[in-house]
């Protein structure tokens, strides 16, 4: 009863030790808003939500054609899945050490003993003999968890899992955002290409009219020189525009797990139209950023290992208890006579080892506050994305209405110099020279649209990939 009595007390004042590192997720002092007025809100990470697929507000069947395929075929997207299945399997190893440890054992040995051997008792002589021994058991073996090490483990492989799923859905937006931006790169070239084929049409009229004119002697070679000039550079510019198209669509071939020799995308004018891109609070980013998740995940990782690190610094206990049966003859091994048992305690407890322990520990912390430094990063790093986005998209606008009055202007110039043909008072190089100041203008327009899809693109994917 005593004896009892005293490994109750023990396992009581061991299990008052128990180790537990509180994990508190920094509070950061976000922006209340962006730069429009915003109601300010508290919000808990969503990050496991899907992100959608939020490509489909383009309405462009190619462009879903070609998420599509990435989804299917790019190996960094089967790298990171495998990645989570590791880590799934990470954490049933960790939860299986939460519970106890069962084998069945079993032995038999025949053998013969030596007539030589020594003896102890000279009353009796050695003699040679063989004997049988068979054996079936059942062992078990648990490690009692009173500070926490291996529960704080389980808990660290699934703040881990969770980590490395973030980082997956974060290559997956990341994907997404590559594919739609060289797709519309691409749309922005095919649109430019044209202007730039038109306009070497004009400008093939004007030097044949030049020519002319030089022929009769009106023109000096001057003239002529800067029209043949003019043709030579926009032939330049159509070369250098077919090689982008070539690297962008290559590009793509890579991102969907295709061969560039095989993949081609058809040539087609950019007519897709802007998307609204509601905006979402400060707050809301931390919901919805798969790297902002990651990097959470991560630190709480982080300050599980300190748990872990600490439990060193006291025992380890572990129970061993084993039932089975021995017997020299396979017929008895099943007699109570055979039974055997034994149940052993065993404690380990680190006595010296030169502070290794409490450098652990200091690795550990030191590790945990760099995990907040990394998340404070990405968190900055993830407002940053998103005042950027935001104000690109309003400059782009205003760009944009600029540029559409030079549109308009250019085509009333344009008109104007057409009737001034017709009476008589500009010649036919006045009214090509006012067709390329249109067609310039154009060109300028639809950069600035291409410009404004890559820059709704990357607003979408720092607001996280939907809303």
């Amino acid at each position: 009863m005593l004896r009892r009595s005293l490994i109750y007390i023990c396992v009581l004042a061991l299990t008052s030790c128990s180790i537990i590192n509180d994990y508190n997720k920094p509070q950061l002092d976000l922006p209340q808003n962006w730069s429009a007025e915003y109601p300010w809100h508290m919000a808990e990470p969503k990050d496991h939500l899907s992100k959608g697929l939020w490509w489909e507000i383009f309405n462009d069947d190619e462009l879903n054609r070609l998420e599509k395929l990435a989804l299917e075929q790019n190996p960094s997207l089967k790298i990171a899945e495998n990645r989570i299945t590791q880590a799934k399997a990470v954490v049933t190893i960790s939860k299986a050490n939460l519970y106890p440890e069962a084998n069945i054992l079993s032995n038999f040995d025949r053998g013969i003993i030596s007539q030589n051997r020594p003896t102890y008792q000279k009353s009796n002589s050695p003699v040679t003999t063989s004997q049988n021994d068979f054996s079936l058991g059942l062992s078990v073996n648990y490690e009692v968890d009173l500070f926490g090490r291996v529960q704080n483990s389980f808990k660290a492989a699934k703040a881990g899992q969770a980590s490395i799923e973030a980082d997956y859905e974060n290559i997956k937006l990341l994907l997404a955002a590559e594919i739609a931006s060289d797709y519309f790169a691409l749309r922005a070239l095919d649109s430019e290409t044209k202007l730039v084929e038109k306009n070497i049409v004009f400008q093939n009229k004007a030097l044949e009219f030049v020519k002319n004119r030089y022929t009769l002697g009106l023109v000096d070679a001057i003239i002529l020189a800067q029209q043949q000039n003019q043709l030579d550079g926009s032939l330049a510019q159509l070369d250098t525009l077919k090689k982008q198209r070539m690297q962008i669509e290559h590009a793509l071939a890579l991102l969907t797990g295709s061969f560039a020799n095989n993949f081609h995308v058809e040539s087609h004018i950019f007519s897709n139209s802007l998307p609204d891109i509601p905006t979402i609070l400060p707050s809301d980013v931390l919901q919805k950023r798969p790297d902002v998740a990651s990097a959470e995940r991560s630190m709480e990782q982080a300050n599980l290992q300190i748990s872990i690190a600490k439990a060193a610094f006291y025992p380890s206990i572990n129970l061993s208890p084993n039932i089975g049966f021995e017997s020299s003859a396979l017929s008895t091994l099943a007699n109570s006579s055979s039974v055997l048992w034994s149940l052993g305690v065993s404690a380990t407890q680190p006595l010296f080892n030169a502070g290794k322990i409490k450098a652990n520990v200091k690795i550990s912390e030191i590790t945990y506050q760099s995990s907040i430094e990394s998340y404070r990063q990405t968190v900055l790093g993830a407002m940053k994305e998103v005042e950027d986005g935001l104000t690109g998209n309003i400059l782009l606008n205003q760009s944009a209405e600029h540029i559409n009055q030079s549109v308009e202007s250019a085509k009333h110039v344009l008109e104007l110099t057409q009737a001034r043909y017709e009476g008589g008072i500009d010649n036919y190089l006045d009214v090509i020279n006012a067709e390329q100041a249109v067609l310039f203008y154009e060109r300028q327009a639809i950069q600035n649209k291409g410009q404004q899809f890559q820059v709704s693109i990357f607003l979408i994917k720092a607001l996280g990939g939907s809303w």
